[in-house]
Formats: structure tokens, sequence, C-alpha cells
């Protein structure tokens, strides 16, 4: 049934061997019981589980359960966060997990270790990654190593600016998803709403709310809270983009609610989110004092959690309320460290609101020529992203209002 990603289907015989095996079966039964908590957000029974899988591993000296119980350890630490810890206790699985027993159940796991290096913000590392358990995933025919691979695969690709590449991962993992998930379409919904995202920043608002209303259809069916919250985050982005505060303001006190309840499964992800979030609509809404306060505190939990793309994104509506209350020498601060780490990702959509904003800053200094520069260089960086698109894709991303106001 894990195999099949029948989770919830699974726990009831799994809780029923936690108590009736022994020795290496015990071992892969919590194993597979940390599997399932996984992927029905239970942060509490992956944590239980992993760490009763390591003890067990550790008394029977077996190499290979050893690597299993430490990737699913690695996976409890990134689930709250801790991503140094998490990376160090992988290092331990590449030494321990022998080469030759590297199955699908190995895919599985690397797949969910290149997510972490997306996180940090490590690009490469995660396209890496991903595709080489998606090969592995792909031969063995498991479904959670080749369509959470695919996905991974589609956001490094999208956070590296190759979003028509990232496109086409994410709909080979929704259909994948669609074709071998059974009941449940947690995978699928996932996928759903990583391409949303993608679309958004294109510029196609419409098609990025449409895949994130299926997306939250479908994990709402599936009873997976954590493709919810990602769903409707996503439709706060819309409604930004689309500069309805209002709708957004509407919206964030009952996700807020939900994200409270999410329990450690992957709440520092989106509490920075959701942080960035509140100051863009402060922003939006003219509220400069409020959407410098929730700019703060997003920045120092994407820093303190290593999240660069959002201490990247953060710095922008924290750069304009900067700027609009008369902080101008901070804002031209905040706004260059914006435009230097979108430089860092290689991430043109982060990159040239960065620049815009940077080139107000310099103008409201009397830096004519620095403003020239900044605007330049973002008009630049449109015209890249554009260059990349396909023609539909590009048409999307000319009508974006900020690519709109960079040629006014």
């Amino acid at each position: 049934m894990i195999d099949a990603a029948r989770f919830a289907d699974a726990v009831e015989g799994l809780d029923w061997l936690v108590d009736e095996a022994e020795g290496r079966d015990l071992a892969l039964t919590h194993l597979a019981r940390a599997r399932a908590a996984l992927w029905l957000a239970d942060a509490a029974r992956v944590v239980e589980h992993s760490v009763a899988a390591a003890e067990m591993a550790e008394r029977l000296d077996d190499r290979e359960l050893q690597g299993r119980a430490l990737a699913a350890r690695s996976e409890a630490e990134a689930m709250g966060g801790d991503l140094p810890t998490a990376f160090s206790t992988w290092e331990r699985v590449e030494a321990t997990w022998p080469v030759e027993r590297r199955d699908a159940s190995y895919a599985r796991s690397f797949a969910q270790r290149s997510l972490m290096s997306y996180w940090a913000g490590d690009n490469e590392a995660c396209l890496s990654m991903a595709v080489a358990a998606h090969e592995v995933g792909m031969a063995a025919s498991n479904l959670e190593a080749a369509v959470t691979s695919a996905c991974h695969a589609g956001l490094a690709l999208v956070g590296l600016s190759r979003h028509e590449e990232g496109i086409s991962w994410l709909d080979r993992a929704i259909d994948l998803g669609r074709e071998w998930e059974e009941r449940s379409f947690r995978f699928t919904a996932r996928a759903m709403n990583m391409r949303s995202g993608a679309l958004r920043e294109m510029g196609d608002v419409a098609g990025a709310r449409a895949q994130s209303e299926e997306g939250l259809e479908l994990a709402t069916d599936s009873g997976f809270p954590p493709a919810q919250i990602s769903a409707r985050l996503d439709l706060v982005y819309a409604d930004l983009m689309d500069g309805d505060a209002g709708a957004a303001e509407r919206a964030i006190p009952a996700l807020a609610e939900a994200l409270g309840s999410a329990k450690g499964f992957h709440q520092f992800l989106w509490s920075i989110r959701l942080m960035v979030a509140r100051a863009d609509t402060a922003l939006l809404a003219g509220r400069h004092d409020d959407a410098i306060s929730f700019a703060r505190e997003g920045l120092a939990e994407a820093e303190r959690f290593g999240r660069r793309k959002y201490a990247a994104l953060v710095r922008v509506p924290l750069g304009r309320a900067l700027l609009a209350t008369e902080h101008r020498e901070e804002a031209a601060a905040v706004l260059t460290g914006a435009v230097l780490e979108a430089e860092r990702l290689g991430h043109l959509p982060s990159r040239w609101p960065a620049l815009a904003a940077l080139a107000d800053a310099r103008s409201a200094l009397g830096d004519d020529a620095g403003a020239a520069d900044a605007h330049a260089a973002a008009v630049r960086s449109v015209e890249e992203f554009a260059g990349r698109l396909a023609d539909t894709h590009r048409a999307s991303l000319m009508r974006r209002p900020d690519v709109v106001a960079l040629s006014s």
C-alpha cells in the first residue's frame, strides 16, 4: 500500500505490525510507518518512527537499514526546518547505505533530499539529484519516487529561470500522478501547486489561479492539508499580482489559522511565504509601517532557515515601504541586497522587481545615473526572461503589471 501511495489505508496494518514484528521486520515497519506519516502530514509520527527505526538498525548492525533510517531522520529534520542538520545527516546516508542496495526506497529519499537543496537555494544541485532519482523511480515503477522527483526537477528549473523546461517536468509529474495514484491524488495536487507558481511568474495569473483551484480541490478531496495550504497561499499571491489587496486581506486570517494547525509539518516554509504575502498586502494597501514590520519579520525568518529565494523577495516590499516612509538610504541598501540575492539564485523573476525598486530608491536619493542603470538592468532581465519563453507565455509576461510599469 505504501508503494501505491495508499498511506491512510496502510496505517492500521502498520500499527499492528509495530506491535507484532521483531528484528529487521520491525525496523522496516517503522520506516514504512514514518513514510506514511510524512504524506499524512503527521510530523510527530515521522519523528517517532524514524527514531525507532534508527535505534533498531543500530542494534542490528545492518548498514542498509541504518542508511534507510538515517534518510528518514534527515527528512524529519528538514520537515522541522533544520536544514544544516538534515544535510549533515544525509552525508551519513551516503556513507552508510550500500551503493548496490540503493533501490526505489533510496530514490524516494533522494527525491526528498533534492527538495532540501531547492529550499536552500541550490537549484543546480536539486536538479541533478531530482533527475537521478526520477530515473530510478521510473525504472522501478515507483509512484512516489517518480512523481516527486519530477516535481522537484520542475521546481529547480523554474528557480533557474528555465520555466518552459520546468513546466514540462511538472506536466510529467501531473500526468504520472493522474495515471498511477489511486483514490487519493495528493502527489498530483502537489504538482499542480508547483505548476501554478511557474505560471504566475510568467504572468499567466488566470492560468495560475485555475491551476491552484484545481489543486486545492484535489488536495481537499484527498485529505492532504499541506497541498491545501500551498494552494491557498498561491491564490493569495494571485490576488496580489491582480492588485487586489482586499481579497488577500480577507484570505490571510483563515490561512494563518490553518498554518497554525500544521503541527511542525513544514510550517517554516508556509510561515515565511505568508509573512511575505502579508508584507506585499500591506504595501499594496498603503499601510507602510505594517509592511515594514511584516517584511522585517519575514526576512529574519527567511535568513534563519536559509530560504534565499524569500530573503530576496521580501526585501522588495521592505525597500519600497522604507522608501515611502522617507528612509531612502536604508531602502537603497535593502534593495541592493535583494538584487544581489536574486543574481546569486539566477532567478530573473526575482531580479527585475528588485532592480525596478532600486531604480526608484536611487532616483529618490538624487542618483539619476544609478537609477538609469538599475532601470536598464531591470528591462534587460525581462527581455532575457522573455527570450526563453514560448510565444503564449511571452505574451502573458508582457502583461504583468510590473513589466508594463517598466515600459511606461
